[in-house]
């Protein structure tokens, strides 16, 4: 009897060291990572990816941001946003499954991700992203505080419904990366019917007195209505930059910021 008992806690010490890993690996996962302090070569395609998904160009943005992945980012975030246009991709194109997968890959990338509440209000991708959101959740429960709460949808929730941005222009690159020497100057061009330029590298989610704006290229150009406005620049895995400027009638303000350089 008594060798029986030591044969059953010698197994159940063997099972409990042996699961060790395991539950260390499954916590592992659902840590946050560190941002990584080196480039990514990917990186120039994810800015395009996203320029040209804001442009409505799908079918160029999905090969941007496919080739963004390939090329390495060695940022999390950074790959969790290649995935997460990916998924607003696909779910535009109502290939469901393709949606689900990419944010599913969005949430293992970063453990933090998660859309912002007018991401998700009257969207495509909403349930998709809801779906990928509950199963990640399971895996990870301390995800749970990450859960987008909803938001009901109102006319001015984007900044272009709204009477402070009165024109916003993308000038989305190609995917090709020589281009000629018109076409650089015509990009270079002010635009006389814009007030606002912006200058950002490598590339960064534009909001205007805390409303989304965009995605800059290497050039944006907006016309905003006269008074003080917050111009505020994010990327992924840098701090943001704030800026609080004044447009006046017949006034051009140019903004530049490089996250790099910080």
């Amino acid at each position: 009897m008594a060798r029986l008992m030591n044969h059953r806690w010698r197994w159940m010490l063997c099972t409990a060291v042996l699961g060790l890993p395991c539950l260390a690996h499954s916590q592992a996962a659902c840590e946050e990572a560190a941002p990584a302090q080196t480039g990514s070569a990917g990186r120039p395609q994810l800015a395009q990816g996203i320029a040209l998904f804001e442009a409505r160009d799908l079918a160029q943005a999905e090969r941007a941001l496919q080739a963004a992945l390939f090329g390495g980012l060695a940022d999390p975030m950074e790959r969790a946003s290649a995935h997460k246009y990916l998924a607003y991709t696909y779910c535009t194109h109502k290939e469901w499954a393709r949606c689900e997968a990419a944010f599913d890959s969005a949430f293992s990338a970063h453990p933090g991700f998660a859309l912002q509440a007018y991401e998700t209000t009257g969207t495509p991708w909403r349930d998709a992203y809801s779906r990928a959101q509950d199963r990640w959740i399971q895996r990870c429960p301390s995800a749970q505080r990450l859960r987008t709460a909803p938001a009901a949808p109102t006319a001015g929730g984007f900044a272009l419904n709204s009477r402070v941005i009165t024109s916003i222009t993308a000038l989305t690159p190609g995917l090709a990366p020589a281009r000629s020497a018109a076409l650089a100057a015509r990009s270079e061009t002010p635009r006389t019917d814009h007030n606002l330029r912006l200058r950002v590298s490598p590339w960064a989610n534009v909001l205007i007195n805390g409303k989304p704006s965009g995605v800059t290229p290497p050039v944006v150009l907006l016309k905003l209505a006269p008074g003080s406005h917050t111009v505020e620049l994010r990327n992924p895995g840098f701090e943001s930059y704030r800026q609080v400027i004044r447009i006046t009638d017949g006034q051009s303000v140019t903004l530049s910021h490089d996250f790099d350089a910080r």
